[in-house]
């Protein structure tokens, strides 16, 4: 028996990529002649249909919301110099994403929001993996992890402008800080979460710390850094326009709004920059999930055909 072998042995049905086909009895597996390949047919059928049943839920729902504030909108309920119809938000909209000027606003939001991401994904994954595995250093900082974590990102504006100024350092500092907590701890979680079982087979095999890496924490860990990225995106991204508007940046979709709504007074801009900031969000979240399938698709949630 190699290495790689005994680890794959040792290791879950649902850690690794081997695990995608479930055990059973030798007429019930798929690939065993035509009856396995028109029962894997059959699985793959239901999936595909309730991930296209799963979208149109996402389109109808999307579009009676709209319909309906459209409606509260024009029956008199609402100023519309306060509240536009939503008709004209959207008009709105569609200009934006063909105005120069807000587009170079927006860019220089995405570039804070995505360089911040990658930052905290680096620190969030190397601290996770350091204390993780290290019960030591994990009972020493949980104590000021617990202290550090609550504090609002927000409240910490003003310390940054005196330390760092009002340029990109001061965004990217505070985007790092609160979109690395999800990732640390679900790192954490991870390593803490591995069967015994693998450590000691590797142990006993005397397999390296690279092997032990790729075989044991990768296939283990994936799946919660995937989940970790894709709660720390949203924060990143309302940490970047938030520290626009209240950290005196120049640039930025959070001072473009910021400037629409105090300078021309148009509610209309402003719901519509407000409006294409919540796009970039849900857009993100639509691009990690495609990534995450694509490459986890071992994983049970997406094994089953779930959307998350």
């Amino acid at each position: 028996m190699t290495e790689a072998t005994a680890l794959r042995a040792a290791m879950p049905a649902a850690s690794h990529p081997g695990a995608a086909v479930d055990a059973g009895a030798p007429g019930e597996r798929a690939g065993t002649g035509a009856g396995g390949r028109g029962k894997a047919a059959k699985t793959r059928l239901p999936t595909v249909t309730s991930r296209r049943h799963g979208r149109t839920r996402r389109i109808v729902g999307v579009v009676l919301v709209l319909a309906l504030a459209e409606y509260l909108s024009r029956s008199g309920l609402t100023d519309p110099q306060y509240v536009p119809h939503v008709s004209t938000v959207l008009k709105r909209m569609a200009e934006l994403c063909v105005d120069a000027d807000f587009l170079r606003q927006t860019l220089d939001t995405v570039q804070a929001w995505l360089l911040g991401l990658a930052l905290s994904v680096v620190a969030g994954v190397a601290l996770g993996f350091v204390i993780g595995s290290n019960r030591f250093l994990d009972r020493s900082f949980r104590a000021l992890f617990d202290f550090i974590r609550p504090i609002p990102s927000v409240a910490l504006i003003p310390l940054g402008m005196l330390v760092l100024g009002q340029g990109l350092s001061l965004k990217l500092a505070l985007v790092l800080y609160a979109a690395m907590w999800p990732i640390l701890y679900n790192i954490v979680s991870a390593i803490r979460a591995i069967d015994r079982v693998q450590h000691d087979t590797a142990r006993v095999f005397r397999i390296g710390r690279l092997q032990r890496f790729v075989h044991v924490f990768l296939p283990s860990t994936l799946p919660h850094l995937a989940t970790g990225i894709r709660v720390a995106s949203p924060i990143a991204l309302v940490l970047a326009i938030s520290v626009e508007m209240l950290g005196g940046s120049r640039t930025g979709l959070g001072v473009w709004i910021l400037d629409a709504n105090t300078g021309a007074g148009r509610a209309d801009l402003v719901f519509a920059g407000t409006a294409i900031a919540g796009l970039l969000g849900a857009l993100s979240n639509w691009a990690l999930a495609a990534t995450e399938r694509r490459l986890l698709p071992w994983h049970p949630a997406w094994r089953t055909g779930a959307e998350r």
